[in-house]
């Protein structure tokens, strides 16, 4: 282990011990993102390979939970070296042994931003089709509500909090337009913006 696990914030060791059985690769790097200091104020972009098995070690506690054999598969299976958008569930090499759940070119533009709006736009210019590249959520075109506050939560400074009352005040405002089939996960779009 490179990084010892003095620095590792208990709150991502709980949260992940919680989830058990279900917790995956992708969903840790996820919380390592979002919650680490180290992680957030470094100039890296993603995290790195030995911190993510710093923190498997550190929730072993003999339930049946996530090793760093199961990280160490992932990274062979999931990862995937593109700076475009290729799909959920993937790890993205975002610089030499560092990997996150978004492709570098998102945290080279979205880094810090705390402008859902900015999010939305760059989200849909990144990829081709919108419905093809996101395709969880209603109908239509825009990024599924979940996978925007994903991404502004991982990649911005605002909470999930945050985020889901900055959409519902653009929703409000008539910037993002309301999804016609009011689907539980439904897509956020600009109004007067072609997303296709």
């Amino acid at each position: 282990m490179a990084e010892t696990e003095v620095d590792l914030v208990d709150e991502i060791i709980e949260t992940a011990t919680e989830r058990g059985e279900f917790l995956v690769t992708t969903e840790l790097a996820t919380l390592i993102e979002r919650h680490d200091p180290a992680v957030i104020e470094s100039n890296e972009f993603g995290v790195s390979e030995d911190r993510l098995k710093s923190y498997v070690e550190a929730l072993r506690s003999g339930a049946e939970l996530l090793s760093v054999a199961d990280v160490e598969e992932a990274l062979a299976e999931e990862t995937v070296h593109s700076d475009t958008w290729a799909g959920e569930e993937r790890l993205y090499v975002t610089d030499e042994n560092h990997v996150s759940v978004y492709p570098r070119d998102w945290h080279e533009a979205l880094a810090g931003e705390d402008d859902v709006v900015r999010f939305v736009e760059y989200l849909v210019a990144a990829v081709e089709d919108s419905r093809e590249a996101f395709p969880g959520g209603g109908q239509g075109p825009g990024v599924p509500e979940e996978t925007l506050l994903n991404v502004v939560t991982t990649l911005g400074p605002l909470t999930w909090e945050e985020a889901k009352q900055e959409v519902e005040r653009l929703r409000d405002e008539d910037v993002f337009s309301e999804d016609a089939d009011q689907h539980p996960e439904a897509r956020v779009a600009l109004v007067g913006v072609d997303h296709d």
